[in-house]
């Protein structure tokens, strides 16, 4: 749970504090950025034990600023799944039980709890217990659990959805919008052999319109992906899960600070979207910063591929230009039903394909 490790940090200065005590100004700087701060890679810093070395500056250009990269030994906190760990309990509800493990607040959700403890609103303070109230779970109460069943990310849980739902909601759906009509399939039985391939040569255009609509936003904006869905809210209040993004990727216009980029980590699949905190930048081709969501507390290195400390321009996907709130929702909820997904594009495709001009 807790480790002694090497790490390193960057730490930016301004010229006022270029004296007889820059070297002080550098720890005391350091103590206040990384203690306290989580990452993913190392999890929470709990105290700077020592200070190995202070390297030699680097000048940012056309600020003035310096960035002195330090390494130094630290305390970390950072617990593993499946490890027992020792818990005090802030909040009781029906849905579950909200603890704190040290710095971390963490959730255990009531199907994890016991069978046999029920939740009793009525009690003061409301609790879990059992049958006989030999057990009881309360507020301020310490408790220990294994790592496993915490779940940090409330925010992005998926609901429970049955796909008996999903197909009633798509009955729905379809119904109001004329779609899911008996009648066409009288309208197929009625059409012979060439009428359903001029059908089905209609269908071909449609998806291959949208494909050359798609690869001319390509060569109009310079990026692989013109339009990117937000899938997490680490970026609020700037965007939120669900907001439609719409991309550029100019080479000729060059990283700095506060832009909202997307770009690719090798190994990851999908694409981040984060706010460039910091740039380096000796050419327009040889540039190099750091990135960091607005609603985050430490920048993205823990993110980052392993051992790298910071993104290239090659790395870039495209800059936000404009956002259509909440429009990528239908997006998302594709993605993570995919039966929905393709229930949805086959009803469109039979419907073009079964509908004749009158």
């Amino acid at each position: 749970m807790f480790f002694h490790l090497s790490m390193e940090h960057e730490v930016c200065l301004h010229p006022k504090y270029f004296g007889a005590n820059l070297n002080e100004t550098i720890k005391m700087k350091l103590f206040a950025e990384v203690e306290g701060t989580c990452t993913g890679k190392f999890g929470f810093v709990i105290a700077v034990t020592t200070i190995d070395t202070i390297g030699h500056g680097l000048i940012q250009p056309g600020r003035g600023f310096v960035i002195y990269p330090v390494k130094y030994k630290a305390i970390v906190f950072r617990p593993f799944k499946g490890q027992v760990v020792d818990a005090v309990v802030n909040q009781v509800n029906k849905v579950g039980i909200f603890c704190d493990i040290g710095p971390l607040s963490c959730f255990i959700s009531r199907h994890c709890i016991p069978p046999d403890m029920e939740f009793d609103p009525n009690s003061n303070p409301p609790c879990y217990k059992t049958e006989d109230e030999t057990s009881i779970i309360k507020q301020d109460d310490e408790i220990r659990a294994p790592a496993s069943i915490f779940d940090r990310n409330l925010i992005e849980m998926k609901p429970f959805f049955s796909w008996d739902v999903v197909g009633f909601l798509l009955y729905v759906i379809l119904a109001t919008m004329g779609l899911f009509d008996l009648a066409m399939f009288d309208e197929l039985r009625r059409m012979n052999f060439r009428q359903l391939i001029y059908q089905g040569l209609n269908f071909a255009m449609v998806v291959s319109s949208a494909l050359m609509i798609w690869k001319g936003l390509m060569v109009v904006t310079g990026s692989e992906s013109p339009i990117v869905v937000v899938l997490s809210g680490s970026m609020e209040p700037a965007f939120f899960r669900g907001d439609l993004l719409l991309l550029t990727n100019d080479q000729a216009d060059p990283i700095r600070t506060g832009d909202i980029t997307v770009f690719k980590i090798d190994g990851r699949d999908i694409p981040i979207v984060h706010r460039v905190i910091k740039v380096h930048e000796k050419t327009p081709q040889d540039t190099k910063f750091l990135t960091k969501g607005d609603n985050n507390q430490v920048d993205d290195r823990g993110l980052y591929a392993p051992g790298q400390m910071w993104l290239h321009r090659s790395d870039v996907v495209g800059r936000t230009k404009g956002i259509l709130p909440y429009v990528g929702m239908v997006t998302i909820l594709m993605n993570d039903y995919p039966k929905l997904k393709y229930a949805v594009l086959g009803l469109l495709g039979l419907f073009v394909i079964i509908h004749r001009e009158q």
